[in-house]
């Protein structure tokens, strides 16, 4: 009796052990190729404020995306994060 009721459970976990896999592959599909990576992260902020510096102003929103201010109040997000 306990073996039949256990059955469900089992299946379950399987199911969620399957689903995993499948919603980090989407989580990296959305992610950018310049942010997979620390060092690809850093070296496209790095990059674009140096094409900043050169006169290159338009880069600013590229070195933008690269800071996480998700901790930061949406109304000041860009004069904190520029």
């Amino acid at each position: 009796m306990l073996f039949v009721l256990s059955l469900p459970a089992v299946s379950l976990a399987a199911q969620e052990q399957q689903a995993a896999p499948v919603q980090a592959k989407q989580a990296e599909a959305t992610v950018p190729q310049e942010l997979q990576s620390p060092r690809a992260t850093m070296a496209t902020f790095i990059h674009a404020m140096n094409d900043i510096k050169r006169g290159r102003t338009e880069r600013i929103e590229e070195a933008l995306r690269t800071l996480d201010l998700s901790e930061v109040n949406p109304l000041v997000r860009r004069e904190r994060g520029s």
